[in-house]
């Protein structure tokens, strides 16, 4: 059922077009000063999609990313709030800017957003966190199960709530430690973090 449902379908079923194909993205250059950089996306439109620890991760993956030449740069609208710790700022771009350097970037970081289907388009690996909805109805498949990580919370025999506000926060159950991984695995593979959330 959850698979018949994706939101990839019934767009394309709205839009008359072929779900599995790739969607034709138009970019408009943007200046870009650091060659290899990776993209986080946040934003606080849903709470109950909001992920609070960021700047955690950020703390933990710039070390190694850094020393490896990367840039953490954050993406978004112009209202998104700040992430503490990246290295800069794309916010409030027109979605051709967007779009650009989102294609020329070496991983995103997402919420379940337009962002994570950008990234997918155009075929960058992807680390996605999942929030109050299933990945079955939201996943795309655009990109092949090599290049995604999808994060989802500990259900704990919960259902999703597919509200704006929830309690508890599922999205929180997400442990930091999780997404740098995730970054490690598809970014530069064979660094392992050594660390454990006890309690959020």
């Amino acid at each position: 059922f959850f698979e018949k449902m994706n939101l990839q379908n019934v767009y394309a079923t709205a839009l008359g077009v072929i779900p599995k194909e790739k969607p034709i993205l138009n970019e408009k250059f943007f200046p870009l000063t650091a060659e290899k950089f990776i993209l986080i996306h946040n934003d606080c439109k849903l709470v109950s999609k909001y992920y609070e620890l960021f700047p955690e991760v950020i703390s933990l993956i710039k070390p190694v990313l850094h020393k490896l030449g990367y840039r953490i740069y954050q993406i978004g609208g112009e209202n998104d709030p700040v992430i503490e710790g990246t290295d800069g700022q794309f916010l409030g771009l027109p979605w051709g800017n967007s779009i650009y350097i989102c294609k020329r970037a070496s991983l995103v970081i997402a919420i379940d957003s337009i962002i994570q289907h950008i990234a997918a388009a155009c075929d960058v690996p992807l680390v996605v966190l999942y929030g109050h909805a299933p990945k079955e109805q939201i996943d795309t498949n655009w990109l092949p199960p090599d290049k995604k990580i999808i994060l989802e919370p500990d259900w704990q025999n919960r259902k999703p709530s597919y509200q704006p506000n929830e309690s508890p926060k599922m999205i929180r159950t997400i442990k930091v430690e999780q997404i740098c991984q995730a970054v490690f695995d598809l970014l530069c593979k064979g660094v392992q973090l050594n660390m454990k959330t006890i309690r959020v």
